[in-house]
């Protein structure tokens, strides 16, 4: 436990000295989580690394701008993996998985690309990282003092529903305690969402986080895996710290660019 703390701590740090600085910085840091992710779920996947070269190609393609992934990208995406399955000896199987690599991972980052972007991006992009360390941070203590009764047993042993309501109530007490940090630097920015907004928004996320862990927790456990690597001590790979992260993201774009549609 305290080497897990001690690296969580030290992975914040870099995170906020990543979302701190420019566009292009963020950018190349989505495109390097985004491509361990990738390969870390290749690897307990088993696909061909050349299906995964392919992938990586895309990433980038993405990210700069070359298409709006969010309404052509994807069609893009889809069509240029069938002309690769057609004129290659890759499966179909494997052609299939990549195509959901692309939406589960690859989507998800480059909305935190999309959210840096607006306007007050650079704090409304930590709704999306504070959704899911708030989650798992309150969920894990909470789970350990009060947990008795099974979440999901089946997919993840360990989660109780104690646990999974302490993450929700943990994301709510950020992202107001937050909410009020943002009013204050941007000129009460925040307002617009409102106090019933950033909490709606903090329940929505403590939801979603759970959610992805649960879907992470479910491909490991189909493959007869614990982690998905070893790069962070105490947490394992970059999608198991990452994993509530790929729910979350797209969740929090919606409602910054979208927030009418939810009130």
């Amino acid at each position: 436990m305290t080497k897990r703390i001690i690296f969580g701590l030290l992975a914040f740090v870099i995170l906020f000295a990543v979302t701190y600085f420019n566009n292009l910085v963020f950018l190349i840091g989505c495109f390097c989580v985004a491509a361990v992710m990738i390969w870390e779920l290749y690897r307990a996947l088993g696909l061909k690394t050349n299906v995964f070269v392919l992938l990586i190609v895309f990433i980038p393609l993405f990210e700069l701008g070359v298409f709006d992934f969010l309404d052509f990208g994807i069609w893009a995406a889809f069509i240029v993996l069938l002309l690769y399955y057609l004129f290659s000896d890759c499966s179909f199987n494997d052609v299939s998985k990549t195509f959901m690599v692309i939406m589960y991972i690859a989507v998800p980052i480059i909305c935190l690309h999309y959210i840096r972007e607006i306007d007050y991006g650079s704090y409304f992009i930590w709704f999306a990282l504070m959704g899911s360390f708030a989650s798992d941070t309150f969920a894990i203590f909470i789970g350990k003092c009060f947990g008795k009764l099974k979440l999901f047993e089946k997919v993840s042993p360990k989660k109780t529903i104690a646990g999974a309501i302490g993450g929700i109530i943990g994301v709510i007490i950020c992202f107001v305690v937050f909410a009020y940090f943002i009013g204050w630097k941007t000129g009460n920015a925040i307002n617009y969402f409102g106090f019933d907004g950033v909490i709606s928004l903090a329940i929505v996320c403590g939801v979603f986080s759970q959610l992805g862990d649960l879907v992470a927790s479910r491909i490991k456990r189909e493959h007869n895996i614990k982690d998905y690597g070893d790069l962070i001590p105490g947490h394992g790979g970059m999608l198991d710290r990452c994993d509530s992260v790929l729910l979350i993201a797209p969740m929090v774009y919606l409602w910054v660019t979208q927030f009418s549609l939810f009130i």
